[in-house]
């Protein structure tokens, strides 16, 4: 189940990231910011970003529960999966950080522009491209992918 999770965040994860990206393009090819593509590529990356971060949350959760299950395994403590609570999986920096990172996004209907001076000159960065570069970092999603194929062919 946790190889599961895993792959379908990593999977929900690169493509709103490829959302992003081919968004990017198009804001660069001169199409207006609330144009219907770009509306609909920006409701498709909320929509990834939601479902990716419903598997993180699930993803951490199956591994406090194989926690739990490891601990009865290799300590004989008595198992309990009342302990495994959505409050343990809150305390959690890393899942914490995995939301954040996941989350971020340029919704609908909305867009924004960063600008400042760069050797005497003003820069503009439009905030398809700030959000863009921000889903590139969901990428990490598959080392978990990567960790399982290189686990899976060592001898146990």
């Amino acid at each position: 189940r946790i190889w599961k999770a895993a792959k379908w965040a990593a999977l929900f994860g690169c493509a709103g990231a490829v959302l992003a990206v081919v968004q990017d393009e198009l804001i660069y090819r001169d199409t207006h910011d609330f144009d219907d593509i770009i509306t609909l590529l920006k409701a498709a990356n909320s929509f990834t970003s939601l479902v990716t971060v419903a598997f993180i949350c699930r993803l951490h959760w199956l591994n406090l529960v194989f926690q739990e299950a490891e601990s009865h395994l290799r300590l004989g403590r008595k198992i309990d999966f009342r302990g495994v609570s959505v409050s343990q999986l809150c305390r959690s920096a890393t899942f914490w950080m995995e939301v954040v990172i996941n989350i971020i996004h340029l919704p609908p209907f909305f867009t924004f522009e960063l600008g400042g001076f760069h050797l005497d000159n003003f820069v503009v960065y439009r905030g398809e491209t700030v959000c863009m570069l921000l889903n590139t970092l969901r990428v990490y999603l598959l080392a978990r992918i990567f960790k399982h194929f290189a686990l899976r062919d060592l001898p146990k």
